[in-house]
């Protein structure tokens, strides 16, 4: 939604692949960011607490607010399913693949297979990610900690979970309104850490698309399936091996 090209580098990299404002007031996550200046014709639209805020295409929202309100609407629907491709300039998918979600247990768990570099597994089980990639990992699971695992096997995590995302963007700027998947959706683009993401919110916050450039081409993330049963395979004990640090 980099073990070795991406998710095979997830999984040599996965293994070797809300926020408050000061005085206790929550921005509402269409508020205008401190400092923005208010355009001349605002387009309304509901907010995740059920007020109407006042954001023009072009003006920038407050980004923790907004990715806080994603990741409620994630929670709250407590299942999802999404699909993934990185695609060249001339359209030509590089890879793709499937991810199921699932955000109602004590911790975040996430499966993304992918269909290029002999169908590379990631597991993510709270803060614990489990990599497989055929020969590669000799058909095992490499086990480790988010913390201690490389950069792309992170970049799994905060490709589906808004909760994730939230600390590493400083920025977001509402682009406009889009239909996406059949969705009329709400279009921002946050910075933040080096890299730019677009991304598409439905009217209850839930997210529709993601689209970020990388090496490969651009990643793009399209989100469906939301309060459907997932299945989120748990590696067996004989098949992990687990990773140092």
């Amino acid at each position: 939604m980099r073990v070795l090209p991406r998710l095979c580098l997830a999984a040599v990299a996965v293994l070797a692949v809300g926020c408050t404002a000061p005085s206790g007031t929550t921005p509402a996550p269409d508020s205008p960011a401190a400092g923005t200046p208010s355009a001349a014709a605002p387009t309304a639209s509901p907010t995740a607490a059920g007020t109407v805020a006042s954001v023009a295409p072009g003006q920038e929202v407050d980004a923790h607010a907004l990715l806080a309100a994603v990741a409620k609407a994630q929670r709250d629907a407590k299942t999802s399913t999404a699909s993934f491709e990185v695609t060249k300039a001339d359209k030509s998918v590089v890879a793709s693949g499937t991810a199921a979600l699932d955000f109602g247990g004590e911790t975040t768990r996430m499966y993304a297979k992918g269909t290029q570099q002999g169908g590379v597994e990631v597991m993510i089980d709270g803060a614990t990610a489990y990599v497989k990639a055929g020969e590669l990992t000799q058909g095992k699971w490499l086990k480790g900690s988010l913390s201690s695992v490389p950069e792309a096997v992170r970049d799994v995590q905060q490709s589906y979970d808004a909760a994730a995302l939230q600390g590493g963007v400083d920025k977001a700027v509402f682009r406009g309104e889009e239909t996406v998947e059949g969705v009329r959706a709400r279009h921002y683009t946050l910075t933040g850490s080096g890299r730019t993401q677009e991304l598409w919110v439905g009217p209850d916050y839930r997210p529709v698309r993601s689209q970020w450039p990388e090496s490969e081409g651009t990643f793009t993330t399209t989100f469906s399936g939301y309060g459907r049963p997932v299945t989120i395979p748990t590696p067996p004990a004989s098949e992990v091996v687990q990773l140092p640090g």
